[in-house]
């Protein structure tokens, strides 16, 4: 009698603990899950400000810097006249890209613009690969526009810039979106100007090396609207398979053969990780929690029964297997 209630006491114990056991990677998982829909609404909040900002009316250049400050609100859409400086433009990169299936090596090409009244801003321009110069350009109608596939000579974004072209010319008229430039991933190297080598976006150093005020303010140019549409989504390619997988269909632009290719408004609205994206994370980790907290479940109860402890045998972590279905007594 005593021993028993004593053996049963301790059985009882030690499943409770054991119990515990399992409910702790329940709650862990059902609290990765309730994180990740926190992040999907967050997500969800910056892109409804992000599409209500690009919305609006393109603004002088002049007028939305004044009002926001020298850098600007991001993601202001401005408008802004002056000569592009083409022989000054800078390569950030290496960004590779891939084009009809085929990865090639490039990078961003930003240069400066004269403004007209005065002062200056730094231009976005888009996307290059090695092969182009701005000496094979044809003149562009914009300043995102750009002209052939290059030169046949291979292109190195650390020891040269773009080839000189002329510092003046007719005034354009440029749109695009102020931007802050690119925050460094934790893996990105340093910039380093005095060797011309450029990893990231950084408009208070590019200003510098280019001998412009710190302040100056940079501007993203922006893929024109399309004629037939309207929406400024411009032609789209199929999506590839792996897009397809990610349910990111409809998303990426046709290939172009025209550089630098700048992104459209719709491509400012895409993240690494989109709202769907954490949906799926939170409904994957909830599903795990829904899974571990049955397995605790099933095993709390198994070892609450009467006889959990005689039946559970051998010791261990998980001596009664929760899953496993009782052991008939031999009948005398």
């Amino acid at each position: 009698g005593v021993g028993e209630g004593g053996a049963g006491r301790g059985g009882r114990a030690g499943g409770g603990w054991r119990g515990l056991a399992l409910l702790a990677p329940c709650a862990v998982t059902a609290g990765l899950g309730a994180w990740q829909l926190r992040r999907k609404g967050a997500k969800e909040a910056l892109l409804e400000g992000r599409a209500g900002e690009l919305a609006r009316a393109p603004r002088p250049l002049r007028e939305a810097t004044a009002e926001a400050g020298a850098a600007g609100a991001e993601f202001t859409p401005v408008v802004c006249r002056g000569v592009l400086e083409g022989g000054s433009s800078l390569r950030v990169g290496p960004r590779a890209r891939s084009e009809m299936g085929i990865t090639k090596s490039g990078g961003l090409v930003v240069s400066p613009l004269r403004l007209e009244g005065g002062g200056a801003a730094l231009l976005l321009r888009g996307w290059a690969p090695d092969s182009w110069r701005e000496a094979t350009a044809a003149a562009p109608g914009n300043a995102g526009d750009g002209g052939g596939g290059g030169g046949r000579g291979r292109g190195r974004w650390f020891r040269e810039r773009v080839a000189p072209a002329e510092a003046t010319g007719p005034a354009r008229e440029v749109w695009g979106v102020l931007r802050r430039g690119e925050r460094p991933g934790p893996y990105t190297p340093e910039n380093d100007p005095v060797r011309g080598q450029w990893f990231f976006v950084d408009p208070p150093a590019m200003s510098r090396a280019l001998g412009l005020p710190e302040d100056t303010p940079l501007v993203e140019i922006v893929r024109e609207p399309s004629k037939e549409g309207g929406t400024g989504a411009g032609p789209r390619r199929p999506p590839t398979p792996m897009e397809i997988l990610a349910l990111r269909t409809g998303t990426a632009p046709a290939e172009t053969r025209e550089y630098p290719t700048p992104r459209g408004m719709e491509d400012l609205l895409e993240f690494p990780v989109m709202p769907r994206d954490h949906l799926n994370y939170a409904a994957t980790w909830l599903t795990l929690s829904a899974a571990v907290g049955a397995m605790a479940f099933r095993f709390l109860s198994t070892s609450r029964a009467p006889g959990a402890a005689a039946r559970g045998g051998g010791g261990g972590v998980f001596p009664v297997n929760p899953c496993a279905p009782a052991r008939r007594r031999p009948s005398t």
